[in-house]
């Protein structure tokens, strides 16, 4: 009986090691199961009619950006700004002026006999180009906004891909408290067949129920934050439903696409939507300045007009030019101000590409430490861990560990596969928000996703 029963305690645990091949060397379950070949999360990107049944980034990203109320934000407000620029090409108004004098007064002028009628149309004139520094003014305020909105594009596309990777890393996790539960049940099972052939005390029996609830718990627990990454990428597509997609998440986190060197990240910071978006304040601020000076010239108002002179029936024109003296106001306070704008644009443009600078190193250096711990657990720390396991649930067969032994050999399995989720987790998070911050894909195959940016504003 005794060796009966260490067979049958064999034959669990080596149904629960077939059932716990590590998240290394495969990622998502369902996707194996159903015999597809994983893809990365770049390769994603643009397969949504390949895989209609599995949630692709691709699919994700699409849906974020058409339902986030930001973007029609900064669209509306683009179109705000080409308005504001047609109206500052536009030329004044002229001027219609009747004036009547020389009548319904005293003596002679009691009626209207010696009255005089003038019709006089008068004209603006703008000098100094006061309407090519508007224009150019609002040029520039349209290419701001264009900026705003696509700054704010890139941010939705990395929030679409966080909380994408979210869920997928809560699918994994869920996928791994099943996968622990499982193999606790085989061991409960192959505890009670010890404990009956007398091999082991009844007490291992206690300590193994208290491990299978701790696992029905992190089960419980994984499927709430799998329902939580769900409902906040939800939100992002218009949807608050508090549930669990039943779909899959189509993507292998465990291919890592190649991290990029310092020197080409800090090459792309002067492209970047932040860097842009203060190189443009700063031609607005010079913009506003031209204006400013320009408007220190007065302009000139041109009047023609022609006068009926009632008593004698005569005609004539009257013509006049009018403009402002700039005695007192010559736009002094204007021109200051402007001056001080365009010197504090500068000193923000600094600290924009400073904070940037800081940003994004302290990124490199958040991928550098995700890459090398994930490559870590793949390549040497899980191997050890599965084969630590493997021995000591061997030895236990074979007399020479306790049971305490392969529980704490089944924690630190379970632990390290969880730890190395974690790890990726991590790393593409962080890769989302560098793309965000340099406004760029750092993967050729990420076109679609950040750069067809005017296209798709269409509002």
């Amino acid at each position: 009986m005794p060796k009966k029963a260490l067979v049958a305690f064999g034959a669990a645990l080596g149904l629960g090691l077939i059932g716990i091949a590590p998240i290394a060397w495969g990622a998502d379950a369902a996707v194996q199961a159903s015999g597809q070949t994983p893809l990365s999360i770049q390769e994603t990107v643009g397969r949504e009619s390949d895989v209609p049944e599995a949630l692709t980034l691709a699919t994700a990203v699409a849906k974020a950006l058409q339902s986030h109320p930001r973007l029609a934000i900064f669209s509306e407000e683009i179109q705000v700004r080409q308005q504001e620029l047609r109206q500052a090409g536009l030329w004044a108004n002229p001027e219609l002026a009747i004036e009547m004098e020389d009548f319904a007064g005293s003596g002679e002028f009691s009626g209207t006999q010696r009255a005089e009628t003038t019709l006089m149309l008068s004209q603006q004139v703008e000098l100094g180009g006061k309407r090519a520094g508007r224009q150019a003014l609002g040029h520039t305020a349209v290419a701001l906004a264009e900026g705003d909105y696509a700054a704010a594009r890139a941010e939705v596309v990395a929030e679409a891909t966080r909380r994408f990777v979210a869920v997928a890393a809560a699918q994994q996790r869920q996928a791994l408290a099943a996968e622990q539960h499982g193999l606790a049940l085989q061991l409960l099972a192959a505890v009670d067949d010890r404990i009956a052939a007398g091999k082991s005390a009844a007490i291992e029996r206690v300590r193994m129920e208290s491990l299978v609830a701790e696992t029905q718990l992190r089960q419980v627990q994984a499927r709430q934050e799998e329902a939580a990454a769900w409902m906040a990428l939800r939100v992002l597509w218009g949807d608050d439903t508090y549930v669990v997609e039943e779909v899959a998440i189509d993507v292998d986190l465990a291919q890592m696409p190649p991290l990029p060197d310092w020197t080409d990240i800090e090459a792309a910071i002067d492209q970047s939507p932040a860097v842009l978006r203060q190189r443009l304040a700063g031609q607005r601020a010079g913009r506003d300045l031209e204006l400013a000076m320009a408007s220190r010239l007065p302009d000139l108002t041109l009047s023609l007009g022609a006068k009926q002179m009632e008593e004698s029936g005569d005609q004539a024109l009257v013509a006049g030019v009018a403009f402002s003296l700039p005695l007192f106001d010559r736009q002094q306070g204007a021109v200051g101000a402007a001056r001080s704008r365009q010197a504090q644009a500068a000193a923000q443009a600094r600290e924009v590409r400073m904070a940037l600078r800081t940003g994004l190193g302290a990124l490199h250096q958040r991928l550098l430490a995700a890459q090398a711990e994930a490559e870590m657990l793949r390549l040497t720390l899980l191997p050890a861990v599965q084969r630590s396991f493997e021995a000591i649930t061997y030895g236990y067969k074979a007399g020479k560990f306790g049971f305490l032994e392969v529980l704490e050999a089944e924690q630190s399995l379970f632990q390290t596969r969880s730890r190395y989720i974690d790890s990726l987790e991590t790393y593409h998070q962080a890769w989302a928000e560098l793309e965000n911050q340099l406004g760029q894909p750092l993967s050729a195959n990420e076109d679609q996703t950040l750069t067809s940016v005017s296209n798709q504003r269409g509002q």
